[in-house]
């Protein structure tokens, strides 16, 4: 199961949301999001989006990738969801950072 899902689930669990609340709330059937939090179906970025939506959390606060820390397959992402607000938005602004100096170096390298 994507490592994704499982912190999805893992905050499903936490807010005491089932899975027939997010299909009522959400736009995906009741099956498809079985499937989704079963890891028989990968999931779409506007499920994942109207998912986190729906458990009140964004999805770059949920999980931010980090290469460096992969070890395995179910640890691909780090979960900055307990941390608190200051914190989570210093961190994603450092991820911001990152990503639009890596897009500058990648550009800078095809010229």
């Amino acid at each position: 199961m994507h490592p994704a899902v499982k912190l999805i689930k893992s905050e499903m669990t936490k807010q005491k949301i089932t899975l027939l609340q997010i299909a009522h709330l959400s736009d995906i059937s009741y099956n498809r999001v079985r499937n989704l939090m079963s890891g028989r179906t990968a999931m779409t970025l506007k499920e994942r989006d109207s998912i986190c939506t729906i458990l009140g959390v964004s999805p770059i606060n949920f999980l931010i990738t980090r290469s460096d820390l992969i070890r395995g397959v179910d640890e691909l992402y780090l979960d900055i969801s307990w941390m608190a607000p200051e914190l989570r938005c210093t961190a994603i602004s450092f991820y911001k950072e990152l990503r639009r100096q890596f897009e500058l170096n990648a550009m800078d390298s095809n010229s």
